[in-house]
């Protein structure tokens, strides 16, 4: 909850520039007349940023980190997520069409520890 309030406040501290920059060309429109097309453009791209900071936002609470599953090269690693739910959990989640990659690549031969992004659906 507090990420998203994090994230919430970003956008508004966004949100607040880009009125101060509209604010600004529209003072500036009386004097020129052809500003009022970059005023539109303007408002545009504030919508633009807004729509793009909320998907983003929303993308990412769907993103998950897991521990502890084993790599293998005969079960997927959706598998294994699915399993160590099994295991550890009373309920197994749904996994987007993203699925779940590996964070870590293998030095040597193998990894400090085992994690995997995975990527929950709705």
């Amino acid at each position: 909850m507090m990420y998203v309030n994090e994230k919430l406040s970003d956008v508004l501290l966004v949100v607040a520039r880009l009125q101060e920059k509209v604010d600004y060309n529209t003072g500036t429109a009386a004097e020129n007349s052809s500003a009022s097309t970059d005023v539109v453009m303007t408002t545009t791209d504030i919508a633009v940023e807004v729509h793009k900071t909320l998907a983003d936002v929303s993308r990412r609470k769907s993103n998950i980190v897991v521990t502890g599953i084993p790599e293998s090269t005969i079960i997927s690693d959706e598998r294994a997520f699915f399993t160590h739910c099994g295991e550890n959990f009373s309920f197994k989640p749904n996994l987007s069409h993203l699925g779940c990659r590996r964070l870590e690549k293998k030095f040597y031969g193998f990894t400090a520890t085992t994690k995997a992004a995975c990527t929950l659906g709705v």
